[in-house]
């Protein structure tokens, strides 16, 4: 076994749940963006702002998730991959 496997640097909560993350941030960016139209004046109706933000997040957390890399278990490098 070689000396850098031997004892790898533990996985950081951000490398064990990538997935989880992306899933998190995509369902949350549509709703942010809602938010900040609102805050600088975009009229939005209640109804719109709904569709918006499920519609967006049944979009944008799917392709977030596909596009993160790989999680990697308590005792994985990403050189073990």
């Amino acid at each position: 076994m070689a000396a850098h496997t031997q004892h790898p640097a533990p996985v950081s909560v951000w490398q064990r749940y990538r997935k989880a993350f992306a899933a998190l941030i995509g369902a949350a960016t549509p709703a942010g963006l809602v938010g900040v139209l609102a805050l600088v004046g975009v009229d939005i109706t209640p109804e719109l702002a709904a569709w918006l933000i499920g519609i967006g997040a049944a979009i944008i957390a799917p392709v977030a998730v596909a596009g993160a890399p790989a999680n990697l278990g308590p005792h994985e490098t990403a050189t073990d991959r």
